[in-house]
Formats: C-alpha cells, structure tokens, sequence
C-alpha cells in the first residue's frame, strides 16, 4: 500500500476518511467516520448486509455512522473481501473465511487507531458474520441487527424475489443461486449456509450481546435458541428498508437513533481518547478482474486505486483505477453512479469493468453524484434525489478536470440515470464517446413529473398525447410517432443525431427488450435519421438479449460488461 495524504467528506462536524486496510495483497475498503475533534469514546466496527441487502442498507449504515460520530464515537465502515471497493471478486474461492477475516482486520485495524472499547454492529447476514468472527476476535459487544435466522433463509428470501426476473434470460450454470444482481457459485453459497447461528456458549460468554428483531415477523427461534434464549429489543421500520425496491429503501430513523442511544449510553462514564489518523487513501494489489470476460492482461498486471474527491461545489466522492504503466495521456473511462446507489454499478459492475480496464492502459474513475452514495451534499440539496439539477454539474467538472491533466479521449459509461448524465455531458461536447445501456430517451406517460425541463436527454410527449395515453396509450404513441416523422425533433432519436452530429462525440445506445420499444420510431425515421447515423460509424444500437432494465439479472450484466469491453479495446488495437 501507499500512504498517501486523506481523501474525506466533511458533514458539519463529522469527517468521513476513505482508506483501505488489512492484507497487503488483498486490501480492504472502508470509511472512518469522527467528529471533527478526534476525541472519542470508543469505536464501533459496522458490518453491513451482504450483496443486495447491502445496496438496500448502504445510506442507512452511513447515516448510523455519522449519528455515532455526533455523539462522540469513531465509526468505521467497510466492504468485505470480494465486494464493494475491496479487492477480490464476489465469488473468489474461501469466501466463509474471507468474510470473517475481513471482520477480523477490521477490528484490528480499529484498535491500532483507537484505544477505547470496541462494539461489533452487524446487520441481517452481516449479523451472521460478526458472530461467528467473535469465536477468536475480542470485542467488548456485539449487536445483532435482524440477523437471518440461516443462511439458506437469506438465500431463499433473495431467490424468492428475483425469480420474476429470470423470466425469458439466461440463467447461471446448474448449482448457481441467482439473487438481485449477484449470483452465488455453489461454493460461495455453501459459505452462506455456514453462516447460521450456533451456540453461542464457551469463547463468548463473557461477550455482552444486544439482538434486535422485526416486531412485524414472528420472533426467530433458532435465533433466540442460539442466543441462549435471550430476549430482542424489538425494533420497526425493516420492512421499509429491506421489503421493497431498492430504490424505496427508506432509512428506519427509530432503529438507528435505538442503536445510537444505546451505545452512547453504554459510554457515558468513559473518558475520551484521541483518534490517531493512520489512513491508506491509495492501495495496488494484483489484478484478475478481466477473467470473467476472458480479457485477462497476460501477465497480469497491478492495478492501483486511489480515493479522490473533486469539488464540485460538494465533497463529490470517487475512485481512479490505473495500472502504473499507464501513460500520461491514457484514455479516461467514467462511471456515475446509478440513480441512489454507489459507485459501484449493478452487481459490482462497475468494479469490474474499471478493474478489467486498467489493466489495458485505461484510467478509470467510478463516482457518486452529489448528494447519493459516499458524495456530500450542496447547501439546501435534497439528498437521496435522483436526477438532481446539480448532477449536470457533477460530470462536467470532473471532465474538465480530467481533460487539464492532457486526456485527450475520455468515455462515460452509464446505466439508466447514469446514461443520462452521460449524454448531457456529451450533448455539451464533453465526452469522445458515449455509452449507455438502458437509458430512456423518451419520458413515457407516467414517469411525471420526471427530470427537470434542465435535462435535454429527454423527449417528453406533447400534454394533450400525456393526457391520451393515461387512457390509450397505444393510441398515443402512434401519434406521436406520426408526430415524430413530421417534426424529427420531437423524436427520441434527434438526441444521438445531436450528439454524433454537433457533439462529434462516438455514441452507443445498448438497449433490453424491457426498454427497446422508445426506439420503434418508424420506418421514415429510420431512413431519415436512424440509418444516416448508423452509416457514419459513430453510432450503434446494441440489442441485449438477457438485459433487464437494471441490470439485476448476471447474465445480462455479463452481456453488456462483454460488449463495453470489446468496443473499448478494439478502438485501442
């Protein structure tokens, strides 16, 4: 690793660091959160949910975080082996073991900054995991956040909700266990399962252990059997955040202040120590991301990621992937974040992808908007707010600054929300290339009020055809499509003929069947727009076949990281 100055995120009086820790092949990713004083009580070591789940809980173990900063507690949170900005990948070989390892380096790396006690919070699997670490890692409490009652119990709730998605796709091979954006191999799930609750007795009975269950489902007996028989802290506001779409996930404001009260009351008596900083905001580790997509550099090189945060007006929070061949010029990649979520893409694609990238010769950058994901926030800024009018600045400044170190060719990369942002910053000329994957071009009836008449991306229908198609809305898409044929700018394809035509920017629409019916503008159109483009080689559509809209399906994220990946290196050859 190499030590290098902070990166953080400033929240009134809380400071979040990035750094990375633990093996110096294998780092891991996390967030200290302090007050600004670095004058604490005590730590708390957060271990989130695992995939899905962990998307769906990310804002809420941020916002416990920074609750406990304010009441006087350092924080650190973190991704395991394998997921988040951690090196590794989701399905790499001893997952049991390097998911509670990671818990493991990360209590001591929190004691090595922090000589208070130390409290383990671990949330639904995350839960799980902290137990069983608790065999051989000393910790002065351990919270058990809605743990799941078995292993198979979360695979079967994540299999249970995805399965309406595999309808018609690709499926992952025999003994695979398909979940919202990750699959399991049949080792990793079997790490799963080995993840139940067992007897808690011998080496943590002297361990102060709080449970907290769901008042809304009946209280878990293995739970309470592995526990001892002890009794939860009963708690709402779960089905909120776990029991919907990810996008609705809603923080459960009662648990966390439970949570935040509880652990500063446990403190109260102690006095403070100081936080010493010892922090890794750059780390390289050997690199196999492009085996996957069998575009594995040979040898395989290292590839550096360092933390970054560009003012944007905000603390907008990103990370760079490189390999240290790379040239000053080296062609850049950006990845938005998709709508709330991190920078992470859908079932860590965007990982993947950067990771895979640079060992080619690119620069990567994954970011978050402002106001979403590890990103602060603009003054009076609705958090949480997709499509935000202050994201149109957010990629413009980061090209910028990106095009004043010498890059001459820089791409945006973006799913849905995303490849909207992308396609303003090219509508402006910021962008060599753009490539988006199931990013509406045209606002259907129901989508109001929809992005800010500031998003040109966009073609909304006419009111009185909204109108109509609440009732008919065949009807009004044939006339807006006859409408579209008579004034070409009205229709969803003058966007790409903009952005090729006056932008000068290489353009890729890759579009699922979920999402293909705005491009059915009609055969005029197609001659008059659609296929003089086509014929400039600057503009492509790429149908996806095993594409759901939000990529939750793998084999249709495999799809589309195959597609970026030989479009990217083919314009290299």
């Amino acid at each position: 690793m190499t030590e290098n100055g902070s990166v953080s995120v400033r929240s009134g009086d809380v400071v979040e660091t990035a750094t990375w820790f633990g093996p110096e092949d294998r780092p891991l990713f996390g967030w200290l959160t302090a007050p600004s004083s670095n004058l604490v009580r005590g730590a708390v070591v957060l271990c989130q949910p695992l995939a899905e789940e962990g998307n769906m809980a990310y804002r809420t173990m941020r916002t416990l975080s920074q609750e406990l900063a304010r009441v006087g507690l350092l924080a650190l949170r973190f991704d395991y082996d394998g997921t988040g900005d951690s090196a590794g990948e989701f399905n790499d070989p001893g997952r049991r073991d390097a998911w509670i390892g990671s818990v493991r380096e990360a209590v001591e790396y929190t004691r090595s900054i922090c000589a208070g006690r130390v409290t383990l919070v671990g949330m639904r699997l995350g839960a799980n995991i902290a137990f069983h670490a608790t065999e051989d890692v000393e910790v002065d409490e351990l919270l058990l956040w809605d743990p799941c009652e078995s292993g198979n119990s979360f695979l079967r709730e994540l299999r249970l909700v995805h399965s309406p998605w595999l309808e018609g796709r690709e499926r992952s091979p025999e003994g695979w266990i398909e979940t919202p954006s990750y699959a399991f191999s049949p080792e990793s799930a079997e790490a799963v399962r080995d993840l139940g609750l067992h007897d808690a007795g011998q080496s943590r009975a002297p361990l102060a252990v709080t449970w907290l269950a769901r008042s809304d489902r009946p209280i878990p007996n293995k739970v309470r059997a592995a526990l001892g028989g002890k009794a939860p802290v009963l708690i709402d506001g779960q089905a909120g955040l776990l029991n919907v779409p990810t996008l609705s996930a809603a923080v459960p404001s009662a648990s966390v202040s439970w949570i935040v009260r509880h652990l500063e009351d446990s403190r109260g008596g102690e006095g403070l120590v100081e936080v010493v900083p010892r922090v890794t905001a750059a780390a390289s580790w050997l690199n196999w991301s492009g085996a996957r997509f069998g575009t594995q550099a040979s040898p395989p090189t290292r590839v550096l990621e360092s933390a970054r945060v560009f003012d944007t007006g905000a603390d907008v929070f990103g990370i760079v992937s490189e390999s240290a061949a790379a040239p000053d010029g080296a062609p850049w990649v950006v990845f938005p974040n998709v709508a709330k979520e991190r920078h992470l893409g859908e079932g860590r694609q965007w990982v993947t992808l950067a990771r895979a990238l640079a060992a080619h010769g690119f620069r990567c950058l994954r970011f978050d908007h402002s106001g979403v994901g590890d990103s602060g926030a603009h003054p009076g800024q609705d958090e949480e707010a997709t499509y935000s009018l202050y994201w149109l600045d957010d990629l413009d400044r980061i090209v910028t600054l990106i095009r004043s170190g010498g890059a001459r060719r820089v791409v945006g990369i973006g799913l849905c929300s995303s490849g909207s942002a992308v396609l303003e910053a090219a509508l402006k000329g910021k962008l060599t290339e753009a490539i988006t994957i199931n990013t509406f071009l045209l606002l259907e009836p129901g989508s109001e009020p929809g992005p800010p008449s500031q998003w040109r991306s966009f073609r909304r229908m006419p009111r009185p055809l909204r109108r109509l198609a609440r009732r008919h809305r065949r009807t009004a898409r044939s006339l807006y499509k006859a409408l579209g044929t008579i004034c070409p700018p009205v229709s969803p394809l003058w966007v790409p003929r903009q952005i090729v035509r006056r932008s000068h920017c290489d353009l890729t629409l890759m579009v699922g069947a979920d999402d293909s019916a705005q491009l059915d503008v009609g055969r005029p159109l197609d001659v008059m727009v659609r296929r003089p483009l086509e014929r400039t080689g600057h503009f492509e559509i790429v149908a996806l076949a095993n594409a759901d809209h939000s990529l939750r399906v793998t084999s249709g994220q495999d799809e589309v990281s195959r597609h970026v990946l030989e479009r990217l290196l083919r314009a290299t050859t």
